[in-house]
C-alpha cells in the first residue's frame, strides 16, 4: 500500500506544494491475515496449551485483536521455560522473527487466539 506524503514549506524542497509517495513500513496485507471470532478469547498463561513443535512446520501466532497470523517455526530453544524463534509471514513473504514462548503459537487460528503473546 502507498501513502502520500505532503512536502511541507519547512523541509526547504524545491518541490513545495507537490505530492510524494512512499511505501509504508508496516504490514499491511488484511488478505494474508485470518481475523477469529470474538467469542474466542485468549487464556491466562498459565492455562495455555504448548502444541506439538517440529522445525520448518507451519503454525499461526496472535498477537492481539483475534488476528492470527501464519508463521513457520524455525528453533527451539531448550530452557526453563521453552522458546521458540518463528517467522512470521505477510503476503507471503518472511515479515519478522520473534522469540515466544512455546506456549504462545498454536497449530489453528482460533488456537493461536487462545495461546495470545503475552507483552
Amino acid at each position: 500500500m502507498w501513502w502520500n506524503y505532503y512536502i511541507n514549506s519547512n523541509s526547504g524542497s524545491k518541490n513545495f506544494g507537490k505530492f510524494i509517495e512512499r511505501k509504508r513500513a508496516v504490514m499491511v496485507g488484511e488478505k494474508h491475515i485470518i481475523k477469529v471470532d470474538q467469542k474466542i478469547i485468549p487464556l491466562h498463561y498459565s492455562k495455555r496449551t504448548e502444541p506439538v513443535l517440529e522445525v520448518g512446520a507451519d503454525y499461526y501466532v496472535c498477537f492481539g485483536n483475534n488476528i492470527a497470523y501464519p508463521c513457520t517455526l524455525i528453533k527451539i530453544i531448550e530452557s526453563n521455560p521453552r522458546r521458540i524463534v518463528i517467522s512470521k509471514y505477510d503476503n507471503g513473504k518472511i515479515f519478522g522473527e520473534h522469540t515466544l514462548f512455546s506456549n504462545e503459537i498454536g497449530r489453528t487460528p482460533e488456537e493461536a487466539v487462545r495461546n495470545s503473546v503475552t507483552f
